[in-house]
C-alpha cells in the first residue's frame, strides 16, 4: 500500500477519534451540571445574605424559585432534543461501522489472512447510540439520562475490530498500534501495514475510506448542528442565573464592606447599597476625598477611606472618618451625568431640602456603576421605594419602642442628643445621667 493511502487512513482514523469524543456532547454535558448546580445553590446563597442582614432584593428569592422550575422543563426538553438527534444520526452511523467493517475485511483478504468474524451487540459508535438510545430513566441530575448514557458508552463501549477498534484504544487513552485488535486494522496500522502493500487492492480500500470519510463528516456535521439546536434549548435560564449570582457578589460586597464603617448604624437602619465614590468637594479632582458612598433606608452616608500623600502608591497616612450624612427624606432632586472622555465618569448631582447637610453637592460614583442607574436607585431611596424590594420583614417591636421614646429628658427637661444606634439599650441624658430604656 502507497505511503499516501497509509496517511489518508490515519487520518480518517483520527477523525473516527473526534467523532466518538463529540458524540459523547461533553460541553452539553458540562453546562448541564454546571447550571444545575447553580441553580440548586441559589436558595443556600440568599439564605447566607439574609443571615447576614440583608433585608432588600426581595426579587431574589423568586428568581431561584422562577429558575428551578424553567430549569426542569429545559432539561427535559435537552433530553428529547438528545433522542431525537441521536435517532436522526442513526442510520449514519451503522454505515459507518458497516464500512469499517467491510474496510478491515478488504485489508485482511489483501494479506491472505482469514476474515475473522465481528463482535455483536456493543460495539463502536453504534454501540453508543444503541445504549442511549435504550436508556428509560430521565434522571434529573446532569449526569442521568440520556447524557449520562451517552458518556458512559463512550468510555465503556467494546472496542470494535479494525479501524474503529483503533479509534477506541485511542480514546481510551492507549495508542493505535498497542491497541492490536485480532485481524484488525489496528495491525494493519502497524508493521503489516507495510508488507501488505503489495497484495493490497487499493483501488478498493481507496474506495472503502472515501465513503468512511464522507459518512464522518455527514455524522459530524450533524452532530454539531444538532449541539447548536440543543444549546438553544437552553434559551436565557443560563444567564439569568448568571445574572442572579452577579447581584448576591454585590451584596455580598456591600456587607463586607459594611463590616469596616467608621460609624453606627441607627437601630432600625438597614443597608440597601454600598458603592465608591468621590465626594466633588472642591472640584479640584485630588483634593476632593475618596471613598465610599453608603445607601440605607433612614440615610445617605458619605464617608473617606483612602491614602493621602505618598508617592506612586507607597506611603501616605490613611484618611477615612464620616464626611457628611443626609437623612433619606431630605433629597429632592436627583439626576445623572456623563461626562469625560467616552463617557467615562459618572456624576450624581443631588439636591438637598430640609435637614439636609447643605443645599447641594456632586459625587462622582465609580466601580463600573452606571450614573443613571445609580440616579434611579438613590430616587426610589428617597420615595421610600425601596420598601416594595424588602424581603425580611422589619422588627416592629424596635420600630414601635424608638417611636415612643422622648425626645427630651423626663427629668431635667433637656433634649437627647444621642441617635439610638445598634445594639443600644437605653438612652441616658448628659446633663442629669437619667436613664430611658429602649424596649422596655
Amino acid at each position: 500500500m502507497n505511503e499516501a493511502l497509509q496517511q489518508r487512513i490515519e487520518a480518517v482514523r483520527q477523525k473516527y477519534n473526534d467523532l466518538l469524543k463529540a458524540v459523547a456532547m461533553d460541553e452539553v454535558t458540562k453546562e448541564l451540571g454546571d447550571t444545575a448546580t447553580q441553580i440548586a445553590g441559589l436558595p443556600g446563597k440568599i439564605q447566607e445574605i439574609r443571615a447576614a442582614g440583608y433585608a432588600y432584593a426581595n426579587y431574589l428569592e423568586h428568581k431561584a424559585e422562577t429558575l428551578d422550575k424553567q430549569w426542569i422543563e429545559v432539561r427535559e426538553q435537552i433530553q428529547r432534543a438528545i433522542r431525537e438527534e441521536l435517532e436522526k444520526s442513526q442510520q449514519d452511523v451503522m454505515q459507518l461501522d458497516s464500512l469499517w467493517d467491510q474496510l478491515d475485511d478488504a485489508i485482511a483478504k489483501a494479506e491472505g489472512r482469514e476474515v475473522a468474524s465481528k463482535p455483536t451487540g456493543m460495539a463502536g459508535l453504534s454501540g453508543v447510540f444503541k445504549a442511549a438510545l435504550e436508556e428509560k430513566e430521565e434522571a434529573k441530575s446532569a449526569g442521568g439520562g440520556m447524557l449520562g448514557s451517552l458518556s458512559k458508552s463512550v468510555e465503556s463501549a467494546k472496542k470494535p475490530t479494525g479501524l474503529a477498534g483503533a479509534a477506541a484504544a485511542a480514546l481510551s487513552g492507549g495508542q493505535a498500534q498497542e491497541a492490536k485488535p485480532s485481524g484488525g486494522l489496528g495491525a494493519a496500522l502497524g508493521s503489516a501495514m507495510s508488507q501488505m502493500a503489495s497484495q493490497a487492492d487499493e483501488s478498493k480500500i481507496e474506495a472503502f475510506v472515501g465513503q468512511i470519510e464522507s459518512t464522518i463528516e455527514r455524522v459530524s456535521n450533524a452532530l454539531n448542528a444538532a449541539k447548536q439546536r440543543i444549546h438553544n434549548l437552553y434559551g436565557q435560564v443560563p444567564s439569568n442565573v448568571s445574572q442572579t449570582y452577579s447581584q448576591i457578589r454585590d451584596i455580598e460586597g456591600y456587607l463586607e464592606q459594611a463590616k469596616s464603617a467608621t460609624f453606627d448604624f441607627l437601630a432600625d437602619e438597614d443597608l440597601y447599597m454600598v458603592v465608591k465614590a468621590e465626594w466633588k468637594k472642591t472640584g479640584k479632582g485630588k483634593d476632593d476625598p475618596d471613598g465610599f458612598l453608603y445607601i440605607t433606608n433612614r440615610r445617605l452616608i458619605m464617608e473617606q477611606d483612602e491614602k493621602k500623600g505618598g508617592f506612586m502608591g507607597f506611603g501616605g497616612k490613611k484618611a477615612e472618618g464620616l464626611l457628611w450624612e443626609a437623612p433619606a427624606g431630605s433629597l429632592e432632586k436627583v439626576s445623572s451625568e456623563k461626562k469625560g472622555m467616552l463617557g467615562g465618569i459618572d456624576l450624581i448631582h443631588i439636591q438637598f431640602g430640609s435637614g439636609g447637610p447643605f443645599g447641594d453637592t456632586t459625587i462622582e460614583v465609580k466601580g463600573g456603576i452606571d450614573a443613571k442607574v445609580f440616579a434611579s436607585k438613590l430616587q426610589q431611596v428617597a420615595n421610600g421605594d425601596i420598601e416594595k424590594e424588602r424581603g425580611v420583614e422589619r422588627n416592629q417591636a424596635l420600630v414601635d419602642a424608638i417611636a415612643e421614646l422622648p425626645t427630651t429628658c423626663p427629668v431635667c427637661g433637656a433634649t437627647f442628643n444621642q441617635d439610638v444606634v445598634r445594639g443600644m439599650t437605653q438612652l441616658e441624658c448628659a446633663y442629669c445621667g437619667s436613664v430611658v430604656r429602649i424596649g422596655s
